[in-house]
């Protein structure tokens, strides 16, 4: 009866610094695509002849602290790319993603042909999101292509 008792509270006593010890490290699980440098590999704006292209970023922060970020865009041809997200036509733009939240970002129209490039978001935090880009053709959204981040191939 002794080691009875004596071995249910070494149990008991086992399984509460297990359970605190495998919690304690996950206070906020993060998502394995949340990264600091996110990269997204495809964006596309501009208006042609009867339609147009847009482009938005959508950056989710899964922390408990507003994450504050910048987005770069860059050309094909490694220069700048100046999309108007709503504040002018700019490259680089300094965001606030909220706490446990999301934020998108949709170029609004300009006069600019199409073009095409890349973009990279600096943050303060692991952030997750996507890049899309949606074909208007008179007045109309007919086609979305929507991709997640990727990694850098460092060689």
């Amino acid at each position: 009866m002794r080691f009875s008792i004596f071995y249910d509270r070494r149990l008991q006593i086992a399984l509460f610094l297990l359970f605190i010890l495998r919690h304690a490290g996950n206070a906020q699980p993060q998502p394995i695509s949340a990264h600091v440098n996110v990269y997204f590999a495809q964006i596309a704006d501009g208006q042609f002849e009867g339609g147009r292209w847009q482009s938005s970023i959508t950056l989710v922060n899964h922390n408990g602290s507003e994450a504050a970020a910048e987005i770069r865009l860059y050309g094909s041809d490694g220069g700048p790319f100046t999309v108007d997200f709503g504040s002018g036509l700019a490259s680089r733009f300094q965001i606030r993603v909220p706490a446990n939240g999301s934020l998108t970002l949709a170029s609004r129209p300009t006069s600019l042909p199409v073009r095409s490039g890349w973009a990279f978001v600096d943050s303060n935090l692991p952030l997750t999101g996507s890049a899309s880009y949606r074909l208007w053709l008179g007045g109309r959204a007919v086609q979305e292509v929507t991709a997640p981040p990727t990694l850098p191939v460092i060689e």
